[in-house]
């Protein structure tokens, strides 16, 4: 079983060693730095807007359901704050 992990090992890694000629260039950020980064952006806004969404809820929760609610316990300092 493990000569049969090793061999789906090498054939997934083997294209990445064939590719490589040893000579690089750096010619700045190319099109592809610059989607990566946009993607990974992105991924982190949405994770941010998951976790507050996800903390309000659990506010709302709390109070009772009601987001006015939700405030009012917040202020008075019942609920944690942001």
């Amino acid at each position: 079983m493990d000569l049969l992990r090793l061999a789906i090992l090498m054939l997934f890694a083997a294209p990445g060693f064939a590719a490589h000629t040893g000579v690089t260039r750096r010619n700045g950020f190319s099109l592809s730095d610059a989607a990566i980064f946009g993607i990974v952006v992105a991924g982190l806004w949405l994770a941010q807007r998951a976790m507050r969404r996800r903390h309000r809820r659990a506010d709302e929760a709390r109070a009772g359901g009601n987001a006015h609610e939700a405030g009012n316990a917040r202020e008075a300092g019942n609920l944690r704050k942001d």
